[in-house]
């Protein structure tokens, strides 16, 4: 039984991919309708990249910059989310 547990838990090890690194990934935030504080969107972290990442990203944010209902300013920051 203990053989049966361990090798299962090796298939599931052998499954999971390992994270993107922190220096390939791109986080999209946009500025608080009230007050200065920024707000979390979106995180760009496919395996493709940092520069695929950061072009999605800034692409998105120009996009919605570009709107003429937007209220507030959006814009990527290299790395994963930071509070």
């Amino acid at each position: 039984m203990r053989g049966c547990t361990l090798a299962l838990i090796g298939l599931v090890l052998a499954g999971c991919e390992r994270p993107v690194p922190d220096g390939e990934v791109a986080t999209l935030y946009r500025q608080s309708v009230v007050g200065m504080e920024r707000v979390h969107l979106a995180t760009f972290d496919a395996r493709d990249g940092r520069n695929f990442n950061w072009l999605n990203c800034s692409a998105t944010a120009e996009s919605l910059n570009a709107r003429d209902d937007t209220l507030v300013p959006y814009w990527c920051e290299q790395g994963r989310f930071k509070p």
